[in-house]
């Protein structure tokens, strides 16, 4: 098994990116590929874009069901 390299040294965003591609890679590999994990991912993954303090508010109204569950 691999080691787990330290994530401290990363940015919020760039953890975020981490895990996100993690995430996604798992459930290729399960074969676990529905609507409501895409319509989250695509959801989570426009995080990285926000560059204006009124943006988060709009980005926050579409949340996916997934996001209410964790």
């Amino acid at each position: 098994m691999r080691g787990v390299a330290d994530a401290s040294p990363l940015s919020l965003v760039a953890r975020l990116g981490v895990a996100l591609c993690c995430f996604e890679r798992y459930c290729r590999a399960v074969g676990l590929e529905t609507e409501a994990i895409q319509d989250f991912l695509s959801y989570m993954w426009e995080w990285p874009l926000m560059m204006a303090p009124g943006w988060f508010e709009e980005w926050e109204a579409k949340r996916t069901s997934l996001v209410e569950f964790g």
